[in-house]
């Protein structure tokens, strides 16, 4: 029988066996389009849809490529005719770190409000992670990730613990009796 799967459970579980290939003690980089960053991008591909592709409103590239008809249909394609895009909260990335033994280290852009150290290294922790912050720091990230089109980066650290088949295995067994883990 086949079924669907969420694109939100589909990419949890893409991430969980990539996860498992960090050295002990390596960073994990994962970049992905934010939810909320993601926003401005939305309204002008729903018009775009619902035009044909005739009328985008707002986009400066698509309008420079007009005389270039191979050009102006390639960025038309990829910016609004792409079958599936998937869009992420910080919160949603947390949650697989946890639940694959990935030690959060921060989000960039940052997730703290007032934006943090900017002298403090990619890989120094960034403290936090309080919800609402979360989710103001990424309603902050609308106009800054704008030009980027709502890709963030979170950054991740794996234990240095080494990893055997007797972890995998009762890791496992935690996913399918939750109340055992």
């Amino acid at each position: 029988m086949l079924r669907r799967v969420a694109p939100r459970a589909r990419s949890r579980r893409v991430f969980a066996p990539v996860a498992r290939l960090a050295r002990r003690g390596g960073l994990v980089i994962l970049g992905l389009y934010n939810s909320y960053a993601r926003l401005p991008h939305r309204l002008p591909r729903l018009v775009a849809l619902a035009s044909g592709g005739r009328w985008v409103p707002g986009d400066r590239a698509l309008a420079e490529r007009r005389e270039q008809a191979k050009r102006h249909k390639a960025w038309l394609r990829d910016q609004y005719h792409h079958p599936e895009e998937h869009r992420h909260r910080l919160a949603e990335v947390r949650r697989w770190f946890a639940a694959n033994g990935i030690g959060y280290v921060r989000a960039v852009p940052s997730a703290l409000l007032g934006g943090g150290a900017a002298d403090q290294a990619l890989t120094s922790a960034e403290e936090g992670g309080w919800w609402l912050e979360d989710i103001l720091a990424q309603l902050g990230w609308v106009h800054q990730l704008s030009g980027e089109g709502g890709l963030f980066v979170t950054i991740g650290r794996a234990p240095n613990i080494r990893r055997n088949a007797a972890f995998y295995f009762l890791e496992q067994i935690g996913q399918i009796y939750p109340a055992l883990s």
